[in-house]
């Protein structure tokens, strides 16, 4: 049976290892301290960055944010990805420039800045929150207007 993860995506995209694909997500995270880790589902009940112990398959991992009360969700992807959730708006955040321009009409935001022009990452974060502002209040995202939405939940246990 192949190993699932990284997928054939993040190994294309360069990524040789499980803990190369874990890193890439610690460092996505900023430097902000770890406050608290998560069930599947469960809300966090303090401010501050959370783990949540859910699945890495995209679709599985944004339904458990979802049930955990996660509104707007943000999906860094660098090779491409069209997901898009049920349940909880997601916006898909890609600074390759590459695929910016191959999956042109699936991409939400551009960050290519920072790499490509030098530009400070507190102003493209700027930038995304004000985004998000805009989704919040009714800008519809890629995966709206091209009505690709998905949802899966994940099995824990045996099913009869």
């Amino acid at each position: 049976m192949p190993e699932s993860q990284p997928s054939p995506d993040n190994k294309r995209g360069g990524l040789t290892t499980v803990e190369e694909k874990a890193l890439g997500a610690m460092a996505k995270a900023g430097s902000s301290p770890l406050v608290g880790v998560l069930r599947y589902g469960e809300a966090p009940v303090k401010k501050g960055l959370h783990f949540m112990d859910a699945p890495a398959a995209a679709v599985e991992n944004l339904s458990a944010l979802a049930a955990g009360g996660c509104q707007l969700t943000f999906f860094g992807t660098g090779v491409g990805n069209p997901i898009g959730s049920m349940v909880a708006p997601t916006v898909k955040v890609c600074g390759n420039v590459n695929t910016l321009e191959t999956m042109a009409d699936n991409i939400d935001f551009d960050a290519s800045g920072i790499l490509e022009k030098g530009q400070k990452i507190s102003d493209v974060g700027d930038r995304l929150y004000a985004y998000a502002m805009d989704v919040a209040s009714g800008t519809r995202l890629s995966s709206e207007i091209l009505d690709i939405r998905e949802t899966a939940i994940s099995r824990f246990a045996l099913s009869l």
